[in-house]
């Protein structure tokens, strides 16, 4: 296996926090329970803002998820809207991949839930500005 190809492996299954891990479990089988195969959330930020831009595939219904909680704490449990938990989730995989991605410039880009996978996909694109300096003497 090619160096490339181990470091996407490795960055496909980063270990995640209990909260996160019971949430998309929690998700991922509300998903199937309802017949989803697949559902995405769209998210855009920039200029100190982040904002989820669209919902496809998103079923009606409710689920039970965990509060992140401080460690020692004992955690806490709520019901959410699907949405709601779904775009929970989406904010705390940004967060804890790319915290701070909706300042300056910002990053955009999809979160895809695949219950038949039982994986949840962060697809992310960073925004920057660039400058090239030249300096000639003549």
């Amino acid at each position: 296996m090619s160096d490339v190809q181990t470091v996407a492996n490795e960055a496909e299954h980063i270990p995640l926090s209990p909260e996160v891990a019971f949430n998309k479990r929690a998700i991922l089988d509300a998903l199937k329970a309802a017949g989803v195969d697949h559902a995405v959330i769209e998210f855009d930020g920039g200029g100190d803002e982040g904002l989820i831009n669209a919902h496809m595939g998103v079923p009606p219904g409710q689920v039970e998820v965990m509060d992140a909680s401080c460690p020692n704490e004992t955690p806490t449990f709520r019901l959410r809207t699907m949405q709601q938990a779904m775009e929970e989730m989406v904010f705390d995989l940004l967060t804890w991949q790319h915290c701070g991605w909706e300042n300056n410039e910002g990053g955009y880009g999809v979160v895809r839930f695949d219950p038949g996978a039982d994986k949840i996909t962060l697809d992310f694109s960073e925004r920057f500005t660039e400058t090239q300096y030249h300096e000639h003497e003549v």
